[in-house]
Parts: structure tokens; C-alpha cells; sequence
């Protein structure tokens, strides 16, 4: 490795990677900043307060900018949304969705990490695993 790919490894920031099992026995757990309720069309609407940045103060300053942004979860997602409760395992919300939408286990299992990374990186949801502790998660195990 050159200089240049010295350097580069150096700023690179890497990631920490779960091993799969742990993610299957880890619970998932709403932000409790986000207020949440179910709407009439049965679907989850989410108010997310936005940070207080400098950038934002001064949007805010020339314009009119909202201090929060709604977010409306669809069919699946409202489904996710309302097991992520802390006391349910992704493995047993793998098991649901498979029972009830009749998806195979491999097909659900990599649609709901890739749903629950999404959420975990937005800020909408926490992992809580037993003796892990991990800043910026990825969810699956690269081979």
C-alpha cells in the first residue's frame, strides 16, 4: 500500500460490523422523541423534531423553516413500527412477517435488516443488545 492508501485508510472511517445472531436477538426500540400515532387510514404518521444547527438557524433566519418534519409510514412499515416496542427480538419479528405476509424466511429476514438499518441511521430507532456496544451499526456481516 502507497502513501495515498495509507492516508486514505486514515480518514476512512470504518465501520463496526454486528454478527448476525446478535441482531436476531436484539430488541428494537423507538425514539422516544418522536411522537407517533396511527391515522384513520390505519397507517403510522411520525413527527420528528429537526436538529438546531447553524445552517438551520440561519434557514430559519431568511426563511420560513419548520422546527420538525412528518413522516407516514406505509402498509409494512407501520407494522415494523408498532413491534418495535423493546420487548420483541427481530427473530420473532422476522417470524411474523413470514407467517402473515407468507414470505420465505431469507426473503423477510434481509428485507426487514435493510427496513431497521434505515431506521437505526435516520435516528428513529435504537438496538438494544446485551454486551454490545456500537456507535454506527451495519447490520449485516459483509463476506
Amino acid at each position: 500500500m502507497g502513501i495515498f492508501g495509507k492516508v486514505k485508510s486514515f480518514f476512512k472511517k470504518e465501520k463496526k460490523v454486528i454478527p448476525r445472531e446478535d441482531i436476531l436477538s436484539a430488541k428494537p426500540i423507538r425514539n422516544p422523541l418522536i411522537k407517533w400515532e396511527i391515522q384513520e387510514s390505519g397507517d403510522v404518521q411520525m413527527v420528528i423534531p429537526l436538529k438546531k444547527t447553524t445552517k438551520l438557524k440561519i434557514l430559519s433566519y431568511l426563511f420560513r423553516v419548520p422546527g420538525r418534519k412528518t413522516v407516514v409510514l406505509d402498509r409494512l412499515g407501520t407494522e415494523v413500527w408498532l413491534v418495535c416496542d423493546g420487548e420483541t427480538t427481530v427473530n420473532e419479528i422476522i417470524e411474523k412477517l413470514c407467517k402473515k405476509h407468507k414470505m420465505s424466511r431469507k426473503e423477510s429476514e434481509v428485507s426487514l435488516f435493510s427496513y431497521l438499518q434505515q431506521l437505526v441511521k435516520r435516528g428513529y430507532i435504537g438496538l438494544e443488545m446485551k454486551g454490545v456496544e456500537v456507535e454506527n451499526p451495519t447490520l449485516v456481516k459483509k463476506t
